[in-house]
């Protein structure tokens, strides 16, 4: 190696070292043995490449050889271009969205058999984009149109109108007009931290032909989509308005559709749906060919939508965090979910570890998100209880 190159190594070698306690300081935790043992070799491995860079240096002072002429040297402290390994570096110490954009430029080879020493680049930029669209198309939010709520910091509270008579009262002729003003409250949407990391064998990394990435990309969207809707029908049952308790602990009658569609009030009917586990919807499917009404269409029939599912003139989405038909159990929910705020504060973030399992060879990559969701108006989503 020539001059030149020793410097950059060197370089690269620094940049390594400074990444192990900068990756330990932003997981709040002291470096590991294992850490410190690589941090003390690669810092023997910069210094011995600075001492034979200037040797080679000392040398050159005393030969008569021209330099080629667009032969450039780097200081030590003094790096004049970005590789691809110090741009990863400056990634995992400072996460600037600015460093991922210039990686966008590089093909993301690395995560594979031909250089399992550097550990890769980063998580791909296109694998996030996929993730979150993904996550879209399973996730219930954008469907039911909840209300997004924006602003910075842990909290936010959201105004909310919390008066129940809106009505104006008679006065008579010269009489005393009655004093009214709505009564407003807040609704704290305090995110909370959703989080978990993969562990990846450096002969599972080795394997390409296991498409690993298209594996992690569904399996984090469909964890990240199934935890939204957790949270989501959570808040719903927990604060949104007990309207109807159903006459059968395990069945739902044919009657109970439009009872609890009568519960909503006239105005969030209009934009209302249902959601509701698919053993719920099959149950109140059978009921059509015993019922006046055809409370959900059969499988071929005439779906309102395009292909939608419909229940009393009103769209059905279905989710598996509903509680099935059982004693005591909210198995339907119906409401204007425009009326629920959704918080989300930094979307899907991502990190790739080589160093915290380096004592094995593995690599870990971490995910975590913050949301949070509320019901900003009770009486705008109702559920239907199954009896003891």
């Amino acid at each position: 190696m020539n001059p030149q190159e020793l410097r950059q190594a060197m370089s690269n070698k620094a940049e390594e070292a400074r990444a192990l306690y900068d990756v330990a300081k932003t997981q709040d935790r002291s470096v590991t043995p294992d850490e410190e043992t690589l941090y003390r070799s690669l810092i023997e491995d910069a210094k011995a490449m600075r001492a034979e860079a200037e040797r080679l240096e000392e040398l050159e002072g005393f030969t008569t050889v021209a330099k080629p002429q667009n032969a450039q040297y780097y200081h030590p402290t003094t790096i004049t271009r970005d590789t691809e390994k110090s741009l990863y570096f400056r990634y995992l110490r400072s996460g600037d969205a600015g460093v991922a954009s210039e990686l966008r430029a590089y093909n993301n080879t690395d995560m594979n058999e031909t250089t399992p020493a550097d550990g890769g680049v980063t998580v791909p930029v296109g694998m996030v984009q996929d993730i979150k669209a993904r996550r879209d198309e399973a996730s219930l939010v954008p469907k039911l149109g909840l209300t997004l709520v924006p602003g910075k910091g842990l909290t936010v509270n959201y105004p909310i109108d919390a008066e129940d008579d809106l009505l104006f009262t008679s006065v008579a002729e010269a009489g005393t007009i009655n004093q009214d003003a709505p009564a407003l409250a807040n609704k704290a949407f305090t995110l909370v931290k959703y989080a978990k990391f993969i562990t990846l064998t450096w002969e599972l990394l080795r394997d390409e032909d296991v498409k690993l990435e298209a594996f992690l990309t569904n399996w984090v969207a469909r964890g990240w989509a199934a935890t939204l809707n957790q949270l989501l029908v959570t808040e719903a049952i927990a604060n949104g308005t007990a309207s109807l308790t159903l006459g059968s602990p395990t069945a739902i009658a044919a009657g109970d559709i439009p009872n609890l569609v009568g519960k909503l009030l006239p105005e969030y009917q209009e934009g209302a749906k249902w959601v509701m586990n698919p053993t719920a919807y099959a149950t109140i499917s059978a009921l059509a060919s015993a019922s006046v009404f055809t409370f959900a269409p059969h499988p071929g029939g005439d779906l309102a939508g395009g292909g939608s599912a419909m229940l009393w003139g009103f769209p059905v989405l279905q989710s598996s965090y509903m509680p099935t038909p059982a004693a005591s159990a909210k198995s339907l929910l119906f409401g204007n979910f425009n009326f629920m705020g959704f918080r989300e504060g930094t979307s899907l973030q991502t990190i790739r570890d080589p160093f915290t399992a380096i004592s094995t060879g593995n690599v870990r990559l971490w995910f975590w998100f913050d949301a949070v969701f509320g019901v900003l108006q009770p009486e705008a989503i109702k559920y239907a209880t199954q009896s003891t």
